[in-house]
């Protein structure tokens, strides 16, 4: 409640919302430290030479609009190095429907042991 005249402010309140209508116990419980399973450890993210078998290309799909696009993984690893995180192809392509950063991967489909794993697109 702001006083007539001036800006400084009356506190006829709890200053602390969460314990208002609260009791003790409430207040202890919501204090503690809950013990929490531990978390299961990372999984490691691929290098640009371990995505780097056949069929040695892959999908990046948009995050923001859905775009798809097949690329050779060549290049990439011609550019950055075979020990490069697969996170630097993620963060660094761009969409080019939409502009946006950022991109998520995706190998190939493997058809069956005749068709064996999905062709190259070609436009």
């Amino acid at each position: 409640m702001f006083l007539s005249g001036n800006r400084s402010r009356h506190l006829d309140f709890v200053p602390y919302p969460f314990l208002a209508g609260t009791c003790e116990t409430d207040v202890i419980r919501s204090t503690t430290r809950h013990q929490r399973a531990p978390r299961p450890p990372a999984r490691a993210v691929p290098t640009l030479g371990q995505l780097l078998h056949q069929p040695y290309w892959l999908w990046l799909h948009c995050d923001a609009c859905r775009h798809r696009v097949a690329v050779a993984l060549v290049p990439f690893v011609i550019r950055w190095g075979a020990n490069a995180s697969s996170d630097m192809l993620r963060t660094h392509v761009r969409c080019a429907v939409c502009g946006r950063r950022g991109a998520s991967l995706q190998h190939p489909s493997w058809g069956d042991a005749e068709s064996g794993w999905e062709v190259f697109p070609v436009a």
